[in-house]
């Protein structure tokens, strides 16, 4: 859209009126939000970026929150256009897509990876700040290229949080190894090897954890390295990827030690919206000897301002209320 405007100038005799034709601010951009799928798709996957979709409907209240308060804000879009490819879908016009991504509640965004691994599914109204931490946990799951290995891995935030305040539940008679008395599922959880032998769980049920980063060495060594494929164990549904038979033996001989409390998830946002949302491995901290993860800064902040609010609560959570990357 164009606007005149009106400009005074002066010249060496007489006043001049010179009229200028502008570009209104930002008509030049193109929108970041697409509007056909297939070719967003397809985009997508020449591009290598993943696809981000937003289901909404125009009935929708809270869709139409997020549109203005959120989809459309100049942090949102910018960071939008340099990593994903985005699209809208509007719910009564794809039931075709409605019905493939199984969506029940609105608003509701899918990032998709190039190979068709699911990233993120985030359903309901989000502000802008949870919404941008939730885009950047997705990017962090895309499947790293295994025939890159001079790609640099940034390495993940992590601090230690000591408790100020009297434990909560009961201690070990090994002061080292005291444990909160939260409650996830029952103690007996198994282990199993989805590389050794069948899993009981179908594979595509399973979570991988830590970002494929080794639980036993970021226990024992406070290092981010990556575990291997052929030493992976699984443990209440998640698979954890440990470095070498050590390691391996020592995961399955005590999972509970070395894997993140709450199944991953953000104890601030399970304890204010009783959502399980994952936590990032660029948030995290230990309280207790256990590890938390957060999704965002400010969460961890929180927690470690007060860790025994968040960390009393019993919940009992299940990984197909958590979104994630699988275990193909």
């Amino acid at each position: 859209m164009l606007r005149n405007r009106l400009l005074f100038g002066s010249a060496m005799s007489a006043g001049l009126l010179i009229w200028v034709s502008l570009t209104a601010i930002g008509a030049s951009k193109p929108d970041v939000w697409r509007h056909d799928f297939t070719e967003s798709a397809k985009v997508a996957k020449q591009s290598g970026r993943p696809l981000l979709i937003h289901f909404h409907a125009s009935w929708c209240g809270p869709c139409r929150d997020m549109e203005r308060d959120v989809l459309h804000h100049p942090d949102v879009r910018d960071f939008l256009s340099r990593q994903f490819v985005a699209v809208m879908v509007d719910y009564d016009q794809k039931p075709d897509l409605v019905n493939k991504f199984e969506i029940k509640l609105l608003p509701t965004d899918l990032v998709i990876a190039p190979d068709g691994t699911v990233l993120l599914k985030s359903e309901g109204k989000r502000d802008r700040k949870m919404y941008l931490n939730q885009m950047r946990h997705a990017l962090e799951q895309m499947p790293a290229r295994e025939d890159d290995p001079g790609s640099e891995v940034v390495q993940p935030q992590i601090t230690r949080t000591e408790s100020s305040q009297p434990k909560v539940g009961i201690r070990s008679d090994n002061p080292a190894d005291e444990r909160l008395t939260t409650k996830l599922v029952p103690e007996t959880t198994p282990v199993v090897e989805p590389a050794r032998k069948e899993s009981a769980a179908p594979a595509e049920k399973l979570l991988i954890g830590l970002d494929r980063f080794s639980p036993v060495s970021l226990a024992n060594h406070r290092e981010w390295r990556k575990g291997k494929s052929e030493f992976a164990l699984v443990y209440q549904g998640i698979v954890y990827l440990l470095r070498d038979e050590d390691e391996y033996r020592e995961f399955k001989t005590d999972p509970g030690k070395y894997a993140p409390r709450l199944l991953g998830c953000d104890p601030v946002v399970l304890w204010t919206s009783d959502r399980a949302i994952p936590g990032s491995t660029q948030f995290g901290a230990y309280f207790d000897g256990e590890l938390f993860l957060f999704a965002s800064p400010e969460n961890r902040d929180r927690f470690k301002s007060n860790p025994t609010l968040y960390t009393r609560p019993q919940h009992v959570l299940k990984v197909d209320q958590i979104d994630g990357p699988r275990w193909r």
